[in-house]
């Protein structure tokens, strides 16, 4: 009773909901009502104030459906709870691209571009990751890739395979490791986890080596978490 009386979502939800402050609701339950003898009798019985005060439970919990309906659209996302098929193009997009960014400066300089691709079909990296940090890969690119990874079957890539615009040449496939490669545009490194394909792009005169290794991390991680 003594929170109920309190309950303001002003209270709660100011600090990570600022629209909520202008939410006020005024106390549903009654100080008076809320002794102890109106609430049961001698035998254990409901007095005729238990009625009353259960209305005002059922509104309370009205309202607090009603919240979490209005708000459901704008909860975060778990990726814990969620393999990458069930995910739409636009959610925990931003975390997706913090991996291109981690996989980058793990390679020690060699990677300069990255994307990672659902088996959906989608590129899960934001839009906003700038041609600095991301690949810009075609629709029919995106199919070619996660189409082959799906079925492991890389025949797709020769003897070259259009990537972001540019036809790479194939060098070969070493355990599910794709590897294409152009004179002045650098190499590409390409490894799928279990529902998505990570590729990398090394910067013309760097070594892949070390792309191909910040590559198979990233992939072994994905993995861990069941993507």
């Amino acid at each position: 009773p003594q929170l109920l009386r309190r309950w303001r979502p002003r209270d709660s939800y100011t600090s990570w909901w600022p629209a909520m402050a202008d939410l006020h609701l005024e106390p549903l339950v009654d100080e008076e009502a809320m002794t102890d003898e109106n609430e049961v009798d001698t035998v254990g019985k409901p007095t005729t104030g238990s009625g009353s005060r259960l209305k005002r439970l059922a509104i309370l919990a009205g309202l607090t459906l009603g919240l979490a309906w209005s708000l459901r659209d704008h909860l975060p996302v778990s990726s814990s709870s969620h393999g990458l098929s069930n995910i739409s193009p636009t959610e925990t997009v931003g975390a997706w691209t913090n991996f291109i960014h981690h996989t980058k400066a793990t390679s020690q300089g060699a990677m300069v571009k990255g994307a990672m691709l659902s088996f959906d079909g989608y590129i899960m990296h934001s839009d906003d990751c700038g041609e600095d940090d991301c690949l810009s890969l075609t629709k029919p690119e995106v199919k070619t890739i996660t189409d082959a990874f799906k079925k492991k079957d890389f025949g797709a890539f020769q003897p070259t395979a259009s990537i972001g615009g540019v036809k790479y040449s194939f060098l070969r496939a070493d355990d599910g490791v794709v590897m294409l490669k152009k004179k002045g545009h650098g190499a590409i490194t390409m490894e799928a986890s279990k529902k998505a394909v990570f590729i990398g792009l090394t910067g013309e005169g760097k070594q892949m080596g070390l792309t191909n290794s910040a590559v198979h991390k990233t992939v072994s991680y994905l993995e861990s978490m069941g993507m």
